[in-house]
C-alpha cells in the first residue's frame, strides 16, 4: 500500500500583476500530500521494434517484469497532489543535485502556475503558486547562473492571454516578473536561456485560440524585450512547442502549420511540421514545412542539424489504422529534411519531448494509449540515424501517465515530469516526477 509523506513546506501563493509582479505572498495551510511509487508496482512494456515507414507494421514485445530489461530502469518515482487539478509541464536537476518543476495547479481555485523544488531523492523543498484572481499556467523553467530561477508560462491577468516571466532567487522568491503582449492572444509554450545569458520564449500570438501565429520573443536578463517575430498565414491557426538554442548562437523553433489547399470539391485547411531557425539577432535564417499532419512538439539542437519530436495523425493516410504515432524528424543546419521516421504502438502514440543526452543520442519523452481512456508514459531513445535503441512504456498501475518533458541529470541518467491520473472519473490529476538510472 501506498504510504503518504508530509509535505515539508506550505504552498504559497504568490500575487500576480499584469505588468510588473508585487512581491506580496498569502500563506496556505499545507494542504499537499507526495506519494512515492514503487518500481514493483510499476509494469515496463518494452516497445522496441522496427522503424514505421509509411507501408509498414510495427509489433509490440510481450510484457517483462522490471528486473529483466535493459536500462535506464526507473530509480525513483512520485507524485504530488496540491489540488484537485495539478500538472508537471517542466523540470530540470538543479546545481545542488535536486530538481525544479513547474506546471499548474488549482489550490486556490483558479488555475495557477505551480513552481515546486525537491531534493535528489524528490523530497519536496518547497512549492508555490504564483497567481492572481484570473488563470495562470506554468511552460517552463531553468536556472541561472546566479543559482535562482527563470520561469514563463501564460498570464489572464490583464484580460487576454499574455506571456508571462519571472525571475526569483534560489529559495523561489520572485525578484522580478513582466508581462508581454496586447490587445489579442500571447502564450508561452517553451523557453531556453540564450548565449547572450537573456532568454527566447516561443508560443503563440493571435487574435483568437484558432487563429494565432507561431510566435518567438528574446528579451535580455532583465526582461527587456529585444525582438519578436511571427510566423504563419493570417486568420489560420499555428503554433511553436519548443525551442533549442543553437551551437552557432540562433534559436530554433518546432510547432505546425496550418496551410489552406485547393482539393476536388473545394478547399481543406491542413496541418504540417514547421522549423523556423533564426540569429542570435532574431533574422529568420531558414522556414522548413515538414510533413503533413505532423505536430512537434520539442526540439534538441546540435552542430549537425536539429532533431525535433510530435506526433502524426495517419487518419486518411495509407497506414490509417495506425491512428497517431510517435514522429521524429531531423532537418540540417540549412533547412533540408534529412530523414522522419514514426514509431507505432497503438493507436495513440505521442511524444511530447526531445533533448540531446550524454552520448550523442536524443532521449524522448510522450505517451501512448494501450486502451481507451488510459495513457502510459514513453521513455525512448534514438540515434543519430532516426532508429531507436530502446523505448519503454510505464504503467504505474493506474488511469493514466504522461511525460511532458524530460531532462538530462549529471548521472547520466534522466528525469521526466507529466501528470499522473489515479481514477479517471473524477477528472483528477498529480504532478509526476519520474527519476530513470543511466543507459
Amino acid at each position: 500500500m501506498k504510504k503518504t509523506i508530509p509535505v515539508l513546506s506550505s504552498l504559497t501563493a504568490v500575487l500576480l500583476l499584469s505588468a510588473q509582479v508585487a512581491l506580496a505572498h498569502e500563506s496556505l495551510p499545507e494542504a499537499s500530500s507526495q506519494v512515492p511509487v514503487k518500481n514493483a508496482e510499476v509494469k515496463v512494456t518494452n516497445l522496441l521494434s522496427q522503424n514505421k515507414n509509411a507501408d509498414e507494421k510495427n509489433s509490440i514485445s510481450t510484457l517483462q517484469s522490471l528486473a529483466s530489461l535493459a536500462p535506464p530502469a526507473l530509480q525513483k518515482g512520485t507524485t504530488f497532489n496540491f489540488s484537485q487539478r495539478d500538472f508537471g509541464e517542466s523540470v530540470v536537476q538543479t546545481s545542488d543535485g535536486g530538481y525544479v518543476f513547474v506546471g499548474s495547479t488549482t489550490v486556490n481555485g483558479n488555475e495557477d502556475i505551480l513552481f515546486a523544488k525537491t531534493d535528489a531523492s524528490l523530497a519536496l523543498q518547497w512549492a508555490y503558486a504564483l497567481g492572481g484572481a484570473a488563470e495562470e499556467t506554468g511552460a517552463e523553467v531553468r536556472q541561472t547562473s546566479d543559482g535562482g530561477y527563470i520561469i514563463t508560462g501564460t498570464s489572464n491577468a490583464s484580460g487576454s492571454k499574455d506571456i508571462y516571466l519571472a525571475k526569483t532567487d534560489a529559495n523561489g522568491a520572485v525578484q522580478w516578473a513582466k508581462t508581454y503582449g496586447g490587445p489579442g492572444q500571447e502564450e508561452a509554450a517553451a523557453m531556453e536561456i540564450g548565449h547572450d545569458g537573456g532568454y527566447v520564449i516561443v508560443g503563440a500570438k493571435g487574435d483568437s485560440q484558432f487563429t494565432t501565429d507561431a510566435f518567438m520573443l528574446k528579451v535580455d536578463a532583465n526582461g527587456n524585450v529585444q525582438w519578436s517575430r511571427t510566423y504563419g498565414q493570417e486568420n489560420l491557426e499555428d503554433r511553436f512547442y519548443g525551442v533549442s538554442v543553437t551551437p552557432d548562437g540562433g534559436y530554433v523553433g518546432a510547432g505546425y502549420k496550418t496551410i489552406k489547399q485547393t482539393v476536388p470539391g473545394g478547399t481543406e485547411q491542413a496541418m504540417y511540421g514547421l522549423m523556423v531557425k533564426v540569429s542570435g539577432s532574431g533574422g529568420t535564417e531558414f522556414e522548413s514545412t515538414l510533413d503533413k499532419y505532423s505536430m512537434l512538439k520539442g526540439v534538441a539542437a546540435t552542430s549537425s542539424g536539429y532533431v525535433a519530436a510530435g506526433s502524426i495523425n495517419n487518419f486518411g493516410q495509407p497506414n490509417s489504422s495506425q491512428g497517431y504515432n510517435i514522429f521524429v524528424t531531423k532537418v540540417s543546419t540549412s533547412g533540408g529534411k534529412l530523414w522522419a521516421n514514426q514509431f507505432h504502438s497503438t493507436n495513440g502514440d505521442f511524444a511530447n519531448d526531445v533533448k540531446a543526452a550524454k552520448d550523442g543520442n536524443y532521449i524522448v519523452t510522450g505517451l501512448t494509449s494501450p486502451q481507451v481512456g488510459k495513457e502510459d508514459l514513453v521513455l525512448m531513445k534514438i540515434n543519430n540515424a532516426g532508429n531507436a535503441l530502446w523505448s519503454n512504456m510505464y504503467d504505474f498501475g493506474n488511469t493514466g501517465e504522461i511525460g511532458k518533458r524530460v531532462a538530462t541529470t549529471n548521472d547520466g541518467g534522466y528525469v521526466v515530469t507529466g501528470s499522473f491520473q489515479k481514477d479517471s472519473s473524477n477528472g483528477n490529476y498529480d504532478v509526476l516526477l519520474a527519476k530513470f538510472t543511466s543507459d
